[in-house]
């Protein structure tokens, strides 16, 4: 009886360990994105590498084809794990793309749609974006290893959605890129930050929002929102 007793309590100690290493964990991101800055890369060689990395990912003729621009290669500060972003912006001027580069060679692709009072739109091909909430009128789709053709019909009827059900206006984007980023990303850690007891709720949220989340679009998170309402 001892030695069960004994196992259950290695057991419990060993989840209460991991419990709160992720709760330091996340929680030290939280607070180091929370004063993310974007700058924009000027360097020729280093535009010109970065670029080359990009294109060996997205065909250019897809990008001019739907309307989108080089809008130019950034670096965050801190790094948040990417090597950098090259950055598009489409001709409806509310709708940016962004290519994540990082050192491991991966990439990961995202879709970005501004709105009035500070609403966005976000699809993105990674699914752990989906791991902490993103506040009222930011929507956040991840659909993993999604190619850029289906991506863009996924965020361009979510785009559609939020405006002919939801009353969404689209923004008159005046900021550059670099800024937009660097908004989004410190709204959503101001929002995290406010939330009652947030570093204890971190590994809840980890364990809660990528599982019913992920895959799901806009049109459908909205369907389902009191049932994910305690996730936010």
């Amino acid at each position: 009886m001892s030695g069960t007793l004994e196992v259950i309590v290695n057991t419990l100690f060993g989840l209460v360990l991991i419990y709160l290493i992720i709760v330091m964990v996340g929680a030290l991101g939280v607070c180091s994105a929370s004063s993310v800055t974007v700058v924009q890369i000027t360097k020729r060689n280093v535009i010109n590498k970065m670029y080359g990395q990009a294109m060996k990912t997205i065909s250019g003729d897809w990008l001019e084809k739907h309307g989108f621009e080089f809008a130019g290669c950034f670096r965050t500060k801190p790094r948040r794990g990417e090597s950098g972003i090259v950055g598009w912006k489409h001709a409806s001027g509310s709708t940016y793309f962004c290519l994540y580069l990082y050192h491991t060679g991966q990439n990961s692709k995202e879709f970005l749609t501004l709105y009035t009072g500070s609403s966005r739109l976000f699809t993105s091909s990674r699914a752990d974006e989906l791991l902490i909430p993103h506040g009222a009128g930011c929507w956040m789709q991840a659909f993993h290893r999604c190619s850029i053709e289906r991506m863009w019909m996924l965020h361009t009827e979510a785009e559609t959605f939020l405006r002919q059900e939801l009353g969404y206006t689209l923004a008159d984007v005046t900021d550059n890129l670099d800024k937009e980023i660097a908004k989004a990303v410190r709204c959503q850690m101001d929002h995290v930050r406010s939330q009652l007891l947030w570093p204890l709720r971190i590994p809840f949220w980890i364990v809660t929002r990528i599982c019913r989340l992920h895959g799901k679009t806009i049109a459908l998170q909205v369907a389902r929102r009191s049932d994910i309402e305690f996730m936010m």
